[in-house]
């Protein structure tokens, strides 16, 4: 069943870290348009998978929603066919200008019970303004032929699930490619 975003606001009980990946797909979404001939990657199996779910007809049981946990809070949505898609991250220096998501995405602080909820709050304000996109193109290890859809188990390609982010073309990033947040160093 596909959701419509405008049907899933936030929650109280969302993660900060659901709270932007919810704001990232939504963008991803608003930037490929509507459609459900797509496929997602997410760079981090923290809160973007299910934030992925949520969202879009992408998830891990139709074989749609791919995780390289590369510990970045980045995701990518593409066309199943071309390959051709954006990829949203969030972006460090936007998120200097918001303290308390800017000491959150660097771990900086573990919030208590007030600095959480103000932290909730930073991000409700920010909105998408703490995230960039970027135009992005896969590899066919990640594509679906276009005479058919998504194959059946036993005839689907074992490269369908590639093993390693080498399978991801993106664009050369900027210098501050810095700005991609690295979650692998969160517990």
């Amino acid at each position: 069943m596909t959701s419509s975003p405008s049907l899933l606001p936030l929650r109280d009980d969302d993660s900060p870290g659901l709270m932007i990946a919810l704001s990232m797909v939504k963008l991803a979404l608003h930037t490929l348009g509507q459609t459900t001939n797509y496929h997602a990657l997410s760079e981090s199996r923290r809160d973007l998978p299910e934030a992925i779910q949520r969202l879009t007809t992408c998830t891990v049981a139709n074989g749609r929603l791919h995780i390289l946990d590369l510990g970045h809070v980045a995701l990518t949505l593409f066309h199943q066919h071309s390959g051709k898609g954006v990829r949203v991250y969030l972006d460090l220096e936007k998120a200097a200008t918001w303290p308390r998501i800017f000491r959150w995405a660097l771990y900086r602080d573990r919030p208590d019970e007030n600095e959480l909820a103000a932290l909730k709050r930073d991000i409700r304000k920010a909105g998408i303004s703490v995230l960039s996109i970027a135009p992005a193109q896969t590899r066919n290890a990640f594509l679906v032929p276009a005479e058919k859809n998504m194959p059946d188990d036993d005839e689907r390609p074992f490269d369908l699930f590639p093993l390693s982010s080498s399978d991801l073309t993106l664009p050369s990033p900027p210098a501050s490619e810095r700005n991609v947040v690295d979650m692998s160093e969160r517990a």
